[in-house]
């Protein structure tokens, strides 16, 4: 257990490192709101090639490492991240995006009406740290 908290303290430093280096990290979200009050909803977070190096040079995974086990390190270290079960317990669709130099995981679900999902309803927040005027 003690080396895997510090494996995992070594990954969080390479990861925060990374970032300031400049390496790539995406993320999207969309909503397409229908005039029935149905919503398509989506969320991607994606890492670029670099980082997806890193994260494989900071696993057990050696150095002959296949697409398939560079997908599983990173949805494995996604699901400890956010607790991603969650997230399919509540009817998202997971699904694997790759584009360009990107890897990472689409979350989609339907919504019926969007009042399932506004005011004390509400299971999730998009809040950001500043407020957007109309």
């Amino acid at each position: 257990m003690e080396k895997f908290k510090r494996g995992m303290k070594v990954f969080y430093i390479g990861i925060c490192s990374l970032v300031l280096c400049a390496c790539g990290i995406k993320t999207d979200y969309e909503m397409n709101i229908k005039n029935n009050k149905s919503m398509d909803f989506s969320y991607l977070v994606a890492i670029d090639d670099e980082m997806m190096d890193a994260l494989v040079s900071f696993s057990n995974l050696g150095d002959d490492v296949s697409d398939e086990q560079k997908w599983e390190l990173l949805e494995d270290n996604y699901k400890e991240q956010t607790n991603e079960n969650s997230l399919e317990e509540q009817g998202y669709e997971v699904e694997r995006y790759r584009e360009d130099n990107y890897w990472g995981l689409k979350y989609t679900k339907k919504f019926k009406n969007i009042n399932e999902i506004t005011g004390e309803k509400v299971t999730f927040s998009l809040d950001a740290d500043e407020e957007v005027e109309d």
